[in-house]
Parts: structure tokens; sequence; C-alpha cells
């Protein structure tokens, strides 16, 4: 069996866009070979979060692939960090897994690695799929790739140790799609109407939220999804695996519509700066080599 043949027919483009503007978000179903990668990954992540914390420490990159300790991120304020510790792998980074210190974490390295190759190829047919419904004319160039612009973030939160309501304040990701899934009901999406609730991806599903330069291709017809994470001190440990997909940096990348919310503006710019917004650094200028 081809590869291809192993991943969901996509959406039409009509009816992502449709469930973006009307819900604020959207549900798909992961590829057989996804469901794989993230259960390698959650049995890798599993056994990595249990060492002791010097050892976790010993396992963070310049490159920032690797351990993340809670305090660093924050989405609000600088006074109110993340409450969740993470790991961080990019695509364009695969050569420093051997550089990571402890066995566990270059098992988590090449699983997240493995993972974000399944993300990107799930992702593409969708980034087409929305360019030809929101773009007039359509053209190829505007289905673009996200391989070297995005990460992927493994985060470990422990609800139960923690005294404030929301372990991560409301914010929108400043980037094009994140696919999530999580093993807890804690996230929190503000819908159109302004009502928070609560949302849970079932077992095979990604929930996928648009961000600031989703809104920026498509003309603010669909706003950048706000959300957090609630506190349920019922919840012993909550881990979620994200993969905050971008553009890849290229000459003349343009909007799918055109209109006075995006004149002026350097979509690729505001990506690669979007993250100092959290604390992060700028997406990384290799990407700029794709």
């Amino acid at each position: 069996m081809r590869v291809d043949e192993l991943l969901p027919a996509p959406p039409r483009g009509a009816d992502m866009a449709s469930e973006f503007e009307d819900q604020g978000y959207l549900l798909l179903s992961c590829s057989e070979l996804l469901t794989q990668e993230l259960a390698a990954l959650w049995r890798a992540g599993e056994a990595f979060f249990a060492l002791p914390a010097a050892r976790k420490l010993a396992n963070t990159l310049p490159e920032d692939d690797g351990y993340h300790a809670s305090g660093r991120e924050y989405s609000a304020r600088p006074d109110r960090p993340d409450l969740a510790e993470s790991f961080w792998a990019r695509l364009i980074h695969e050569e420093v897994t051997a550089r990571l210190a402890d066995p566990e974490a270059r098992r988590l390295h090449r699983a997240a690695l493995a993972a974000c190759a399944e993300f990107e190829r799930l992702l593409a047919p969708v980034t087409e799929a929305l360019a030809r419904h929101y773009a007039r004319p359509w053209s190829p160039e505007l289905a673009f790739a996200c391989d070297r612009a995005s990460h992927l973030q493994l985060n470990r939160y422990e609800p139960s140790r923690q005294g404030r309501e929301l372990l991560t304040d409301a914010h929108e990701d400043g980037l094009y799609l994140t696919l999530l899934s999580a093993d807890a009901p804690d996230l929190e999406v503000r819908a159109p109407d302004g009502a928070w609730r609560p949302v849970q991806p079932r077992p095979g599903e990604l929930l996928v939220m648009p961000g600031e330069i989703f809104s920026l291709l498509c003309g603010y017809r669909v706003r950048p999804l706000y959300h957090r994470v609630r506190n349920h001190p019922e919840v012993r440990c909550r881990t979620s695996v994200m993969y905050f997909a971008n553009p890849n940096p290229r000459p003349g990348f343009r909007p799918w519509i055109a209109n006075p919310t995006n004149v002026g503006v350097d979509i690729i710019a505001r990506a690669v700066r979007n993250p100092t917004r959290y604390g992060l650094p700028p997406i990384p200028t290799a990407a700029a080599s794709a």
C-alpha cells in the first residue's frame, strides 16, 4: 500500500472555510501514519518527562530544540508564564538529535521529527484546498509548504500542583495554523459570539486553530482563534502536542485575498517575528534558505 493511500481525503476548501468562519476552528481526522507517530511520541514523551529536572535541563540546545522548562514562554504577560514544561523539534534541525545528552531525549526528538513529517503530509492538501477556495485567481504558488518554518511542541502540565485558575492565559498563536491533540479536556476557545467553550478533540482527531497569519492570508475572512488552558485540579497530568505551522519564507509571497486588512503587510516578516510576542526567539533564519 502506498503512503498516500493511508491519508484521509481532506475536506473541500469551501467546507473547511465555512467551519473556520462559523465556529472559529476545524476538526480534522488524523492519517493512520500520523496516529501511529503520535502514539510513539506520547510514549517517548512520558519516558523523557519522568527524568529528574537536572537531566531534562541537560537536553536544551542553542537551536531551541529539546527541553524548555516552565517559566520562559508566556501568552499575555511575562509575569504570568505558561505553566507547562515542553520539548521542541524542528524539521530543519534533524541533525541535532545526536547532540542531546540523554537517550530518552534522543528518542523523543526522533519521534517528534517523525510526527512533524506526518503533520506536513496532512497539512499540504489542506493548505492547497484552502488556497484554491479563497484565492481569485488561483495559482500554484499560493499553496505554500511549511516544513522549513514550523515546529512541534510537546507540552506537559501538572494541574494538581498549580494554584492558578488558568495554566495558559488567553492568546492567539500569531501563526498560520496550530494542529493540536491533547489527552485531557482543559482547552477552551473563544467562539465567534465571544463565549468561552471547552473543546476536546476525540482520539484520532486534530483541532486546527487559525492564527494571525491565516487571517492575513484570507483578508480576515477568518479571525485568529483565541484560546486558553483552564486548570482542572483533579487532573494530575495533561499532555498536549501542537504543530505550529508557518509558511516557508520565499520571495514574492502574497496573500490569498488582498484587501485593506493586509495592504502593505509583509506576511512572512510578521510570521518570523511573532514568536517574540510570547518570550520566544524569531523563527530561525535558516528557514530563509528553503
